[in-house]
């Protein structure tokens, strides 16, 4: 051990993909701390690039266009920023690059650390397929999986499950392609989707009831150092997007299944964990996946006093860390702006009976009119945009929630805005841009 805790604030940190609010955070982080953050990125401007914590920016290939370009342009750059002295040298991938950068940790030059963990815990974790593997291995409680090769597998093996059943992408982030299928047409017109949409095999995982929940943690070989758990008040979009606004709570019925699972792979680094759970004591919460890297909910963490970039900064620097202080329960963050329409959304979308019959009758509708039936495709019609209209005119009621609404965010800080580093809050241009542009966040935002 080279380096004690005494001595390491000096050190310089590269952050790729530095356009992700992920970043920012880990940026903000080590920043504050005295490191000498420089942020990279396949595009120009980025969220870290405007912040005042990063002493320099520089751009490389995008990996998902070519991988080796992209190993070759980070180690020229390493080699370009290596520090003149002796300070501690760190790499910190924070998004999926971190799979690549693992495979390839052996090409880069020995005075450079390398943030990550093992290619092989990594591979047995990710994409999904391997996870259900790994859980289902090591006896970690886990929705019941299955993974059909082609689609005569997804027909055949329909009748070994009860609906609903999820269906899920081997590889995609952020709820992209995880669908809740209610029959076996509509399972293998899921499949067939997503065959199209994204060139691969889907698994097919039973529902679990309850409510989802994070867990947080670095490892050291295996042992947890510190962790903290939250949930998400708000998601948006509703069904699988980001945390718009969270809470953080207590992880102690969390934490036995990821120490199993991590003690398994001797794993050293961050991890997230999602879980389902429905509160009851009788039951235990059920690990759906594993994020290997920094999470979406990131500064939750790091504002419920758990400050993991820094912590996994000491774990790669010194080979050990401090002692994780305690985080504080009920803790409160939103993203600014995308906790009102996560809000909005969450009460219009409240009733689900009465948006079920509005999307039957309107079905119908479509169905009549495809058949000629022009009066009963009106008739139709009429009726769903009655209880549309219905719905969206409930002012009184939905006036009460949404009042409980902005009640609840009056204790959340907020994310992005930070009053010590005011010039990397143009990174809500970032995000509000990407929807104007695409009508949808962005990538590192839907975990």
């Amino acid at each position: 051990m080279n380096n004690t805790k005494d001595d390491i604030k000096n050190g310089r940190v590269i952050i790729p993909y530095s356009r992700s609010i992920i970043s920012l955070v880990a940026a903000h982080s080590l920043g504050r701390k005295g490191i000498d953050v420089i942020g990279c990125d396949s595009v120009d401007f980025t969220v870290v690039s405007f912040s005042k914590y990063a002493s320099d920016h520089f751009l490389y290939t995008d990996p998902k266009e070519d991988e080796e370009a992209f190993i070759q342009n980070m180690i020229e750059k390493v080699k370009k920023y290596k520090p003149k002295d002796e300070r501690p040298y760190v790499l910190m991938p924070i998004f999926d690059d971190i799979q690549i950068i693992a495979r390839h940790r052996h090409r880069f030059p020995d005075y450079i650390k390398i943030a990550v963990p093992k290619a092989e815990a990594i591979d047995a974790l990710y994409p999904k397929d391997s996870f259900a593997q790994t859980v289902e291995k090591i006896g970690v409680e886990a929705p019941k999986t299955w993974q059909p090769k082609n689609r005569d597998d997804v027909e055949d093996l329909s009748k070994e499950f009860e609906y609903p059943a999820l269906i899920k992408p081997y590889d995609q982030v952020g709820g992209r392609g995880i669908h809740k299928a209610n029959n076996t047409e509509e399972l293998l017109r899921l499949w067939d989707e997503n065959c199209e949409k994204y060139d691969q095999k889907s698994l097919i995982q039973e529902v679990v009831d309850g409510e989802d929940y994070c867990l947080t943690a670095l490892y050291d070989n295996g042992v947890r150092k510190a962790s903290m758990a939250y949930k998400n008040i708000h998601r948006f979009p509703l069904e699988s997007g980001a945390g718009a606004m969270r809470e953080t709570i207590d992880d102690s019925p969390f934490t036995k299944a990821a120490d199993k699972l991590m003690a398994e792979l001797k794993w050293n680094g961050v991890a997230e964990f999602d879980f389902m759970w429905d509160e009851s004591p009788e039951t235990d919460p059920s690990m759906i996946e594993v994020n290997t890297r920094f999470w979406g909910g990131l500064y939750q963490s790091v504002e419920s006093g758990i400050d993991f970039p820094w912590l996994l900064y000491q774990l790669t620097v010194c080979g050990e860390v401090e002692k994780a202080a305690e985080p504080k329960i009920g803790t409160r963050t939103k993203l600014p702006g995308l906790w009102v329409f996560s809000a909005i959304n969450e009460i219009m979308e409240s009733d689900e009976e009465l948006r079920r019959s509005i999307d039957d009758k309107g079905e119908a509708a479509i169905t009549a009119f495809k058949d000629g039936k022009m009066i009963e495709a009106c008739a139709q019609g009429f009726d769903a945009m009655s209880d549309y209209l219905k719905d969206k005119l409930d002012f009184k009621a939905k006036g009460r929630k949404l009042r409980v609404v902005l009640e609840q965010s009056k204790s959340a800080s907020t994310e992005l805005l930070d009053g010590d580093d005011p010039t990397s809050a143009f990174g809500v241009l970032f995000v509000f841009g990407s929807l104007l542009r695409h009508g949808k966040l962005p990538e590192e935002l839907k975990f």
